[in-house]
């Protein structure tokens, strides 16, 4: 009988195996140019920000004054202003990385259906798990434009949810032994 009750207990408690992934963590910005055929990158603009309610970045000089605000689990980026990232370089575009490793991993990026401009695509982005690289050659934006991609966190692990499956089990192995003792 102590036994059940110790496992109801443990099934009434429930919690999350992971927290926030971004909120209140460090993160590096930069935004990088490789020019063609040189191989090296240059960094235009960047720095270390921590994730809150405010937006991070409010003028963007790299990207003609757009606003970058990161939230839990996305990027928003909202233009102000015309403007094309070149087409003709290597490579054009933004790194977000975590800065002290407080972040359990990235694990897969998606088009949030906020976003408004057209010839974006997820080939355009590239998820390691320290960091999400995104090359903006070719992008067309406008003013107002919104661009806003969703982080997927790791699949959460609700501890509860397995004790459910093991408890049954439990049960009819303490059965079982009681009437093998009688």
């Amino acid at each position: 009988m102590k036994t059940i009750s110790i496992l109801a207990v443990l099934l009434t408690l429930s919690f999350n195996a992971n927290a926030a992934l971004l909120q209140d963590k460090d993160i590096t910005y930069s935004y990088q140019v490789s020019y063609t055929g040189t191989g090296t990158f240059t960094e235009l603009e960047g720095g270390r920000y921590r994730v809150g309610n405010d937006v991070e970045i409010t003028n963007s000089g790299a990207l003609s004054g757009a606003t970058i605000d990161f939230s839990d689990t996305n990027i928003l980026l909202t233009f102000s202003g015309n403007g094309l990232v070149r087409p003709d370089r290597d490579f054009s575009g933004f790194v977000i990385s975590d800065a002290y490793d407080g972040i359990d991993k990235f694990l897969d990026v998606t088009i949030n259906a906020a976003t408004n401009v057209t010839g974006f695509s997820l080939s355009m982005i590239t998820v390691l798990t320290d960091s999400i690289t995104v090359d903006l050659r070719g992008f067309t934006f406008t003013d107002g434009s919104i661009l806003s991609l969703d982080i997927n966190p790791p699949s959460a692990v609700p501890i509860p949810a397995a004790l459910f499956m093991f408890a049954p089990a439990l049960l009819g192995f303490l059965g079982f032994r009681r009437k093998m003792q009688a």
